[in-house]
């Protein structure tokens, strides 16, 4: 397999994560703007754990994106559990054959990926795992609120470090991710914006086409997660 290595503005990002950790922080946020590498930088601290042996756990913010973030930690030849149904187990062993010619899905790996959905249903189950875990890394970070579902299976991992890492800090509902405040988040890095990461040739420039469209909706189609909601962008496509 292929080693990866980070350029030097993901580099520096990685290392500012290490030293809020090392700086006493327990949960941090990595900002980083879309295509800029989150999760290069995610799986090379993933990585780093599962050669000093510690005992991870990676979260997608949705059961549909578990096959992917596995995806991502198998390409850094890491062995890893999957938290899920059967089905979605032996889906993603799949996947893996088909990209890597083998699977890198183990039940005794010290590495484990899951939806935060299907952690937060096996709270009772999973409890002494949970306080087990050394390290969780969260992606879509902005979800992380402490009393919401995502906070939940964040607060599972009673002994462990945090990285929740997103490319957007700000949620649609004004909640605050801090611990200070709504959140669970203790520090917050920030690496170069997108236009930065163009002048460093990382990302492609781009022109925008704006075609005409009777295609409308309202504000409240925005969730309060941040996100639009999928039954009213269906209706607004649907007119």
């Amino acid at each position: 397999m292929t080693p990866i290595i980070l350029r030097p503005d993901q580099a520096a990002l990685k290392q500012a994560i290490y030293n809020e950790w090392n700086s006493g922080h327990n949960v941090v946020a990595g900002i980083l703007a879309t295509g800029g590498g989150k999760s290069i930088i995610t799986t090379d601290i993933i990585l780093d754990g599962h050669r000093d042996g510690l005992t991870e756990v990676v979260m997608a913010h949705r059961n549909e994106l578990v096959g992917q973030m596995s995806l991502h930690v198998a390409r850094r030849g890491i062995p890893h559990r999957i938290i899920g149904s059967s089905k979605t187990v032996s889906g993603i062993i799949q996947e893996h054959r088909a990209e890597f010619g083998r699977s890198f899905v183990n039940p005794d790996a010290k590495c484990s990926v899951g939806s935060v959905q299907t952690i937060v249903s096996r709270l009772d189950q999973l409890k002494q795992w949970g306080a087990q875990v050394d390290r969780f890394t969260g992606d879509e970070g902005h979800h992380f609120l402490r009393e919401n579902m995502w906070g939940k299976a964040a607060r599972l991992f009673t002994n462990a470090r945090g990285l929740l890492v997103t490319a957007c800090p700000q949620r649609a509902d004004g909640a605050g991710l801090g611990s200070h405040a709504d959140g669970i988040v203790d520090a917050m890095v920030v690496g170069p914006p997108m236009r930065e990461l163009i002048n460093l040739f990382a990302l492609s420039d781009y022109e925008i086409f704006i075609p005409q469209t009777d295609f409308e909706i309202g504000e409240d189609a925005v969730t309060a997660a941040g996100d639009y909601s999928p039954r009213k962008m269906r209706d607004a496509s649907k007119r």
